[in-house]
């Protein structure tokens, strides 16, 4: 009679998600990126890491961060050439119209120096700090000047 700790799961869907980093599904991944799947329809696939796994991965693997940079970078590529095939198809207007905003939205979003509206240069970033604190003086009751609060 077999134990309990000998059970099958009931289904693959019943086994576990791969969770530490591993080349070959790495590279998968960035496959599928690079054909135009989104990272989420990727990770529900059962052989595959959950989202979080993956965005994990990015932050403690350069190697991988480099390859799914690229990947997203060809993806913008696939979107576009889905809109070009979405073109030709017999869908209404109406129809190929909202699709190919949403494409031509996330391409120049993957990548906005090729399909952007106005390319990203290194001179347009911000060099300083993200966020500025800013702090008012007090008086000596303890309530802020520019509060109009009196003491």
């Amino acid at each position: 009679m077999p134990s309990p700790d000998d059970a099958v799961p009931a289904t693959v869907a019943d086994l576990p998600r791969p969770t530490g980093y591993n080349d070959a599904v790495a590279e998968a991944i960035c496959m599928q990126l690079s054909l135009g799947h989104s990272l989420h329809e990727i990770c529900r696939e059962e052989a595959m890491p959950g989202r979080a796994t993956v965005l994990g991965w990015l932050d403690h693997n350069p190697l991988f961060h480099k390859r799914y940079t690229a990947a997203r970078l060809r993806q913008a590529h696939a979107l576009v050439d889905e809109m070009l095939a979405l073109s030709r198809s017999d869908v209404s207007p109406a129809e190929k119209s909202a699709r190919a905003a949403i494409l031509k939205w996330a391409a120049a979003r993957l990548h906005p120096n090729r399909y952007g509206d106005r390319p990203v240069t290194v001179d347009a970033l911000p060099t300083g700090p993200v966020f500025t604190v800013v702090t008012r003086a007090s008086n000596d009751s303890g309530s802020s000047a520019e509060d109009g609060i009196d003491g």
